[in-house]
């Protein structure tokens, strides 16, 4: 009997009170929290940034330490604070934006020149956000899909297959398609 073929549900949005936008900068990847009612664009001396939507700035910018396009993001369900990355560099990152459950998290609030139009933003280096990484696809990485569960989340990848995370410390059990 053939099994059943295993289908993800499409990306959504994070449920975060601010919209995400992912930005491919000079030498490293982050990501770009957008919250309503701040600039709508910025041009520093990290690259340009365009707001997703009218009326959204920049409120916040994550170093994730991928070393190739990010072709997923996704909130765990229930922590607005927990985000999920996969990328080419074939790793899926975990990043935990709360100083209450990371210890390690130091952000800094960069402000920009006074003449500026832009509102200060946060931003958070790699070696603090970024608490997981797990290298268990050997291709690109192209999907990210959560579960009910905060802890359990979907990568699928060009190596062909599809990984079941359990835990940020469970082995990943693969799945392989045909």
């Amino acid at each position: 009997m053939r099994p059943k073929p295993l289908t993800l549900p499409p990306l959504t949005p994070p449920p975060l009170a601010v919209q995400a936008d992912l930005a491919l900068l000079p030498l490293v990847c982050r990501i770009c929290i957008w919250s309503p009612g701040l600039d709508t664009s910025l041009d520093s001396d990290h690259g340009p940034a365009m707001s997703p939507a009218p009326g959204y700035g920049l409120a916040e910018t994550i170093a994730t330490g991928h070393r190739g396009n990010i072709f997923g993001l996704a909130a765990a369900p229930g922590l607005s604070t927990r985000l999920l990355s996969c990328a080419a560099d074939a790793q899926v990152r975990v990043y935990d934006l709360s100083s209450t459950s990371n210890p390690r998290l130091n952000p800094t609030t960069v402000t920009p020149p006074p003449d500026s139009p832009h509102k200060p933003w946060v931003h958070h280096e790699l070696t603090t956000a970024c608490t997981t990484v797990l290298r268990c696809h050997t291709e690109r990485v192209k999907r990210i899909a959560t579960e009910a569960s905060s802890d359990v989340f979907l990568t699928c990848a060009e190596d062909g297959t599809v990984r079941c995370v359990s835990s940020p410390l469970s082995f990943p059990l693969a799945l392989e398609l045909s």
